[in-house]
């Protein structure tokens, strides 16, 4: 299997953000709209439209597309990004197209790109009356997966074939409780731990919110097919949240509060268990999706959101490398102190050469 290097994951962040600048001009009706241009802000870093209002998928045009979620892939040479998201046929939740007032259902919709996004296919629906798409790429099996909810029910499809297709929907929630059938998976993207993770090496990991600021629960599957719901009784009056894997293989759950700043938990067991909760003060957020992106075998995280609790303006990425206790300008990841710059590699040893 191939994994995706710091420039591939990179480029997935950047076509994150275009896509989540979904909602960009008005539209008298539901008719299809042209692409729209790409803000100029973004034009320095090569960006291209994923997703955007006004597309259309398989005769039915959508009036907001949200929720995306992006994987890279490689299956026998050829590399992929997959791109999902809701298609939505109903409006709300920020999203309000001038003339159009939908109560229609939402479709799990998908794009492919295989010049490392430059171009992208048609868009198609992979899952109709569907939410919550949160993909992750399976290096050991070259698969992607996909998670979503449908009808109460937390389902599960696989493509072998780089998105070309798909198999049936599986629900993977049949033997859970009651009260968490149907929780929201995502948004973004699960993770598959590193081979080398010395919990639980490449067990799937996926979380979700069950009601508004309630519970988040995670589940977990070491074969890809059968999954199991964590210890997280913990994980209260949080909501969407997201996951990466630490260098030391620790499973760090990043997660939207009402705190006005992000809220965030740790697993040392391959996320089988939690940590407390507790408010990372030095990353402001107004209530909405956050994202984070591991580099295999480095240490570094990015982590995406818009960067301030006074609303969903100015998206900011952010850097997060070392382990380095005596940096000023750090954050705290559950526990573990993350530098906001990158350092220097040889810098980088000698740090992890002293703290031994």
């Amino acid at each position: 299997s191939t994994q995706s290097t710091g420039g591939d994951q990179l480029r997935s962040m950047l076509l994150v953000a275009a896509a989540l600048a979904l909602c960009l001009h008005p539209v008298a009706t539901m008719s299809p709209m042209d692409e729209p241009s790409i803000p100029a802000a973004a034009k320095q870093w090569g960006s291209v439209n994923v997703f955007w209002r006004g597309q259309t998928a398989d005769g039915t045009t959508y009036p907001c597309i949200r929720i995306p979620s992006i994987i890279f892939g490689s299956n026998e040479g050829v590399e992929t990004y997959l791109a999902f998201a809701e298609c939505r046929r109903n409006t709300g939740d920020g999203c309000f197209p001038t003339g159009v007032n939908s109560t229609g259902n939402t479709d799990v919709c998908y794009r492919v790109s295989s010049d490392y996004g430059e171009t992208w296919s048609a868009l198609r629906v992979l899952a109709s009356d569907a939410s919550s798409p949160t993909a992750v790429w399976d290096p050991t099996h070259e698969q992607a997966i996909i998670q979503f909810v449908s009808q109460g029910r937390n389902l599960q499809s696989i493509s072998s074939d780089l998105g070309a297709s798909w198999s049936a929907a599986v629900e993977i929630s049949t033997d859970w409780p009651s009260t968490t059938q149907g929780t929201t998976v995502g948004p973004g993207t699960g993770i598959q731990l590193s081979g080398l993770n010395p919990y639980a090496p490449r067990r799937n990991i996926f979380i979700g919110h069950h009601g508004s600021y309630s519970q988040d629960f995670v589940w977990y599957s070491d074969d890809g097919q059968t999954y199991q719901l964590a210890n997280t009784s913990t994980l209260t009056a949080v909501d969407e949240g997201t996951l990466v894997e630490l260098q030391n293989g620790v499973v760090l759950a990043n997660m939207r509060s009402k705190s006005g700043h992000r809220a965030v938990s740790v697993s040392t067991d391959g996320g089988e268990t939690w940590s407390a909760v507790h408010e990372d003060s030095l990353l402001p957020d107004p209530e909405c999706m956050g994202s984070l992106v591991g580099i295999h075998d480095t240490p570094d995280i990015y982590f995406s959101n818009p960067g301030t609790n006074a609303g969903r303006v100015n998206g900011t990425c952010l850097l997060y490398t070392s382990d380095a206790a005596d940096e000023e300008d750090s954050v705290d990841l559950g526990g573990r102190r993350i530098i906001k710059k990158k350092k220097k590699k040889k810098q980088y040893k000698k740090n992890k050469k002293e703290s031994r």
